[in-house]
């Protein structure tokens, strides 16, 4: 088992470079709570913050954090949810104490919770939280119930691929006098062009469809549809 606590405040160095990146400054949960998925680091120096990805960390336990290579990640899409040193409220509204720390596994599964009056919340017994207060329920029957009508809440790749499904089977376009390169494309799915592709796309017969890099234009969002891959185009691209 970790604490969090005892994580935070120390050095991050990659492997293969030997190079200090910063110190680890607070974590990131996923929205069920279930596990951290990013650790914040500070680097005085650049006074840059970053986030690193759990999975790149190869051990945390020491006097430092030691990481492999890895690829920065948008931190616009990242929130910051750790709820180290909030408030825990019983579902009722009655004060429990303040988040001491965060016990996870060496796999930074979490384990539990525990606040300054030494109670040990799980996570079965978490029905929200976030960095400005945790909610708990101890009652069994009552937290089934709010686990019933607590939202899913969906993915960044589920969120695009539910639009692009719904654009496809909710609009038509007339394919009369357009040129072929832009036959039986969506209108929704304009937005793609001129976005570049993050991951070449290959069909189903491992021939590849479009490079990394390339520039989207409507010819290759025609040549996408025709093979069921308009959905891995709109999720491997970005903005140029």
């Amino acid at each position: 088992m970790i604490n969090l606590t005892d994580i935070i405040g120390k050095i991050v160095i990659n492997l293969y470079s030997g190079k200090a990146l910063g110190t680890v400054e607070n974590a990131v949960l996923t929205a069920r709570a279930d596990k951290l998925t990013y650790f914040s680091v500070f680097d005085e120096d650049s006074e840059v913050k970053q986030y690193i990805p759990c999975r790149y960390i190869l051990n945390a336990q020491n006097n430092a954090v030691i990481v492999k290579n890895f690829t920065m990640h948008d931190s616009s899409k990242i929130v910051e949810n750790c709820p180290l040193k909030s408030p825990l409220y019983n579902f009722d509204g009655t004060f429990k104490g303040i988040i001491e720390d965060i016990v996870v596994s060496e796999t930074f599964q979490l384990l539990y919770i525990k606040d300054n009056n030494q109670n040990i919340v799980y996570k079965n017994n978490i029905v929200s939280f976030s960095k400005d207060a945790v909610i708990v329920c101890f009652d069994t029957e009552k937290l089934e119930k709010f686990k019933r009508i607590k939202p899913k809440i969906k993915t960044p790749e589920q969120i695009v691929e539910n639009k692009v499904n719904e654009e496809i089977s909710d609009t038509t376009i007339e394919e009369t006098n357009l040129p072929l390169s832009l036959k039986n494309i969506v209108p929704p799915l304009n937005y793609l062009i001129g976005r570049k592709t993050t991951a070449p796309l290959y069909d189903s017969d491992n021939k590849i469809i479009v490079d990394k890099n390339s520039v989207i234009t409507g010819k290759i969002i025609d040549r996408c549809r025709k093979v069921n891959k308009l959905i891995s185009l709109a999720k491997n691209s970005k903005e140029t």
